[in-house]
């Protein structure tokens, strides 16, 4: 059992739900109010799927609603190390932060779900609609282009 399903288990309430798809939701935009649009979605979407949704319906909706909400707008590309988009951010929660913004949506979402939440790649699977191969791949992408964020 992964951390994240003994941390899942333990989720009891709406409000513990609420709380972890709004901080995943603000990981995924960077943005109190867009983080705040895109959980209320994502929680009515789980509602509309399911009375009382449990924490995996919940993240599911985050995924499906901001993969939509993602698709088509314009992506910061890295050019390697020392990439001018993104000016090598200090290694701190705000650039760190800032560095995930750099990333594409998919990138993006599958470290959220990994580093932040210690999902296994299975989960992650499950949660996103992606194979496991998929989420390998889109993971070792993310870590490579943040790596290259931090000049590491």
């Amino acid at each position: 059992m992964s951390r994240l399903n003994r941390r899942i288990d333990n989720v009891n309430t709406i409000e513990d739900i609420i709380d972890l798809v709004y901080a995943a939701a603000l990981r995924l935009t960077g943005d109190s109010p867009k983080g705040e649009v895109l959980a209320r979605k994502a929680l009515k979407a789980a509602v509309k799927q399911d009375n009382t949704p449990n924490v995996r319906t919940a993240l599911q909706c985050l995924c499906a609603v901001f993969k939509k909400e993602s698709a088509g707008k314009p992506v910061l590309k890295h050019s390697g190390q020392n990439c001018s988009s993104c000016n090598n951010y200090t290694f701190d929660v705000q650039g760190i932060q800032k560095a995930l913004l750099c990333l594409g949506p998919g990138e993006r979402l599958v470290l959220i779900l990994r580093e932040m939440w210690g999902l296994s790649y299975a989960e992650i699977s499950f949660i996103t609609g992606m194979n496991e191969k998929e989420v390998s791949k889109t993971l070792a992408s993310g870590r490579w282009s943040l790596r290259n964020c931090f000049d590491l």
